[in-house]
């Protein structure tokens, strides 16, 4: 077996993801709804408040409970909503979300999220649509 490996370490492994597109592409195809589920928390940009504390559960079953709470709002209650959640490829789509994203890039460890296009963010603080999971 050793002779078949090309000495490329693989994702999901303690040694570290591939870079690029190419190492989304073999981990997500090694992940299954059980590995994806969990709890994902982090800091998203907000337009017009410090930031948007942004907890997503996804649940084994398929399910999901999205809690937001936009800082300096005033305002202690998150914005919940909850619904069916689906992996496909490399993402995981929120099912009933409107005038939101509800596309999230998988990628070691964390979600990226994805602009109401599907698209990856970019600019300066395209490395903050991250959440890690717990």
């Amino acid at each position: 077996m050793a002779a078949c490996s090309d000495g490329t370490k693989r994702p999901g492994r303690t040694d570290g993801p591939l870079p690029g597109s190419l190492g989304t592409a073999l981990y997500v195809a090694a992940v299954s709804v059980d590995e994806v589920a969990g709890t994902y928390t982090g800091v998203l940009p907000c337009a017009d408040c410090p930031g948007i504390e942004t907890t997503l559960v996804l649940k084994s079953d398929e399910t999901y409970r999205l809690e937001t709470r936009y800082q300096g709002k005033g305002n202690e209650s998150p914005f919940v909503a909850e619904g069916n959640w689906a992996l496909k490829d490399d993402r995981v789509k929120l099912k009933d979300i409107k005038d939101a994203p509800d596309t999230y890039l998988i990628e070691d460890g964390y979600l990226v999220q994805l602009d109401m296009d599907g698209k990856k963010v970019e600019g300066a603080l395209a490395e903050h649509y991250v959440l890690k999971k717990k």
